[in-house]
């Protein structure tokens, strides 16, 4: 290799050689001391020997000429080649300041809070500012992306990235690439074929490009620009490779360090609860979770013990086993129930794991568990709507015949009532028994209602008449340590409403009511009539349409509820009652049916001061139909059409024939839809209605009406039904078809014909 000249300029080297001047001239002055005196003895034993001079200054002064004569050449070269040496010795000193300058800054970049960018642009300042490498204040640093095919320019000095330098290298294409790939620095020259970008405005150039090794990974390329013609230089090659394994190994420890910052933001941001414990079970860390979930700050769970959450409700034999899963070295998985804070409880799933050292000691247990609380709750309230569903059939299947036994009872009751003078004795028996019978009904109703499978046949009602018919059993509700008061007010007005509905609205409100006077207590019921237009805010706690309302009131004299309770009686589930003793389903059901009939509800309640409930039913026009149990109505009209009943039972079959008959109807009866299929056939012609039930043992009713109606368009259809089918839940019945709910009477169910009949005589004129 040809020696390279100094890079170094004249000034700073004769600053130099005057620094090291008296070291200098003291080795040269020891070297021409003895080569003088060698020479002058060579010069001495050639005069006495040789030229037989005599002593004398002629002596000396020929004596001295031979010395410098034999000396003088080697004393000019070994000086020569001692400044030469010195020289020499200073460049490279001054090449190793340099180096360990720039590597020494780059380590110092590493240590400040600098963006990638900005340390990678240091990077490139730092070899810039070695003088001895005659560099250009051009190049750049790629780094490789995550999936290892591409290099990125991440920072670049003196070129624009847009047009100059390409900003994205596929490995082992063009020089930078082809470094990353061969683990090799390259030196090429900037025509050189396998440099793919070229710019007008670039002057020619040489490239060094450095790969950035850890290992045998590559992270990068750290591309440089020389002078053109410049030839590689082996020290030139050893510092850009320490150089860049210096960078590999700082980009590894901020990769680290960003790893380690993003794992410590996503446990600080997670919704999951972290802590950390050490192995005797103190805390070490948690994450802000842990406070949002159990209400304890950072500065106080830390150096406790987890045991400070135990709610109580887990035995020894729990902790014991969990204990031992994770002593053992093992993960621990399970559902706890722990405490909070202010003394609530709530779910969590909880998963613990063992931390070991090198030596496979356990050092730490790390513990990550999910609030699951509200899961639980849905988990609760499906099994309680599995539940419901449940009582719910088992409802529908025990009202079907139920209500078929009562329809029978109601029916020859009323045969009875008929038969009976109004001043006979027996009269008042009979009416008493129609009372019960339409209490029974009233009860099988709520029964429906509690799986959802009750028929609702909203019609203007009297809630008083309600009131007045719920009373004896209301009674018997409440106990006798709980004083029930009834306070209708004198012509109220009537509501559009489902009575049944507005049964089971009364019963859950006097059942919460009773429920709050474990000891007893006053509880009253109030109706009465307000206008919003007249009554300037009737109710403070709701705000209220103008117009016209029926007020029903339910006043206890109980334990009443506080603020938070008072937030969340309406949510489904939600109930203060002991478990077992309450499905939280009554008041949302409650508001559900008022709302459905476009009421308000109110509730007004303290501590210790009762509880009032509310309930705003809007006024409707029309006439009000009778509850309560009176006379036979004789007056119903009967006729002279045929008449097809379908009915599997037999005494309510009998019952209805009966009826119709002694209205002068002609009757064809059937207990099957086969039966009754096989005599449509033979008299089509002769039947005008059909009632059949909608639950029969070979056909569903709906099925057999839509048979008749295809061998008979047009004919008039009557259900019967104790429980609605999933033919009349899901709508399959025609729009103009009527449904009769069991139990009814005779009048109800020959007024309700009637109708049908006389409607269709209308449509025919």
């Amino acid at each position: 290799m040809k020696d390279q000249p100094s890079p170094f300029p004249h000034p700073l080297r004769d600053h130099f050689e005057k620094a090291q001047h008296a070291l200098r001239n003291r080795h040269i002055l020891t070297a021409s001391v003895v080569t003088i005196g060698l020479a002058g003895l060579v010069a001495t034993l050639v005069q006495d020997q040789i030229l037989h001079m005599p002593p004398g200054w002629t002596k000396s002064l020929v004596n001295l000429a031979l010395a410098m004569a034999i000396g003088g050449p080697y004393l000019i070269t070994v000086t020569r080649r001692e400044f030469r040496r010195r020289i020499t010795a200073e460049d490279e000193v001054r090449r190793h300041s340099e180096s360990q300058t720039a590597l020494f800054e780059i380590a110092r970049l590493s240590l400040l809070d600098l963006a990638m960018e900005d340390f990678l642009g240091g990077v490139l300042d730092c070899i810039m500012s070695v003088h001895w490498l005659c560099l250009e204040p051009h190049g750049g640093v790629f780094l490789a992306d995550p999936d290892g095919k591409t290099l990125s320019l991440r920072a670049y000095r003196g070129d624009d990235p847009d047009s100059d330098i390409c900003t994205r290298v596929p490995m082992g294409r063009c020089v930078c690439g082809r470094a990353a790939q061969s683990r090799h620095i390259e030196c090429i020259a900037a025509d050189d074929g396998d440099h793919m970008r070229k710019h007008p405005s670039v002057w020619r150039h040489t490239h060094y490009c450095a790969p950035i090794l850890l290992g045998e990974r590559c992270l990068g390329v750290l591309k440089l620009q020389m002078q053109p013609e410049h030839q590689r230089d082996e020290r030139e090659l050893l510092f850009l490779e320490a150089a860049g394994n210096l960078i590999a190994v700082i980009l590894a420890r901020k990769n680290a360090e960003e790893e380690r910052s993003r794992l410590a933001t996503a446990i600080e941001q997670t919704t999951e609860t972290v802590v950390i414990t050490d192995p005797d079970g103190n805390i070490v860390y948690v994450n802000p979770a842990f406070s949002r979930v159990t209400g304890y700050a950072r500065e106080e769970s830390l150096g406790r013990n987890p045991r400070m959450l135990k709610s109580g409700k887990h035995g020894r034999e729990f902790y014991e086993t969990l204990w031992q899963t994770i002593g053992h070295g093992k993960v621990w998985n399970g559902r706890l129930t722990n405490k909070k804070k202010d003394g609530t409880c709530y779910e969590q799933h909880m998963t613990i794991s063992p931390i070991k050292d090198g030596s496979g000691q356990i050092v730490n247990y790390v513990a990550v568990w999910r609030d699951v609380t509200a899961q639980v709750t849905m988990e609760e309230q499906l099994r309680r709507s599995q539940k419901m569903e449940a009582v719910g059939l088992l409802a529908g299947g025990i009202a079907h015949d139920f209500n078929n036994v009562l329809t029978t009872i109601v029916g020859y009751n009323y045969f009875l009532l008929e038969g009976l003078e109004s001043g006979h004795p027996l009269r008042p028996y009979s009416q008493e028994i129609r009372r019960s019978a339409e209490l029974a009904a009233s009860l099988t109703r709520q029964f429906l209602a509690v799986g959802r499978t009750e028929v609702v046949q909203p019609r203007p009602i009297d809630p008083n008449s309600v009131i007045l018919a719920m009373s004896k059993m209301l009674r018997r509700l409440v106990g006798e340590n709980i004083k029930l008061y009834l306070q209708p007010a004198e012509s109220v007005w009537p509501v559009m409403m489902d009575c049944g509905q507005l049964e089971q609205v009364i019963l859950n409100l006097v059942v919460n009511a009773r429920d709050a006077m474990p000891k007893g207590g006053r509880l009253t019921l109030t109706t009465k009539n307000i206008t919003t237009l007249e009554e300037k805010n009737p109710d403070p706690h709701i705000n209220l349409p103008d117009g016209q309302y029926m007020t029903l009131e339910i006043r206890d004299t109980g334990v009443g509820m506080s603020a938070e309770t008072k937030a969340r009686i309406f949510e489904p589930f939600f109930t203060t009652k002991d478990p077992g003793r309450g499905t939280g389903l009554g008041l949302a059901t409650v508001r559900g049916i008022v709302k459905q009939y476009e009421g308000y509800i109110s509730v007004d309640s303290e501590p210790d001061k009762g509880t009032v409930f509310r309930i705003y039913l809007p006024r409707v026009d029309g006439g009000v139909e009778a509850l309560l149990p009176g006379d036979v109505n004789k007056s119903t009209k009967g006729g002279d059409e045929s008449i097809m009943i379908v009915e599997d039972n037999d005494a309510l079959r009998t019952l209805i024939k009966r009826a119709l008959r002694q209205k002068g109807y002609r009757v064809f009866a059937s207990s099957t839809a086969e039966e009754a299929l096989s005599h449509f056939r033979k008299h089509n012609d002769r039947i005008d209605l059909l009632l059949t039930d909608l639950v029969l043992t070979d056909m569903d009713g709906a099925e057999l009406a839509k048979q008749f109606m295809e061998m008979r368009p047009g004919l008039r259809v009557a259900y019967m039904s104790g429980y609605p089918s999933s033919a009349w839940s899901i709508g399959a019945l025609r729009a103009d078809s009527i449904l009769i709910e069991k139990p009814f009477s005779p009048d109800m169910l020959l007024s309700t014909l009637r109708k049908l009949l006389d409607a269709n005589r209308i449509e025919a004129h």
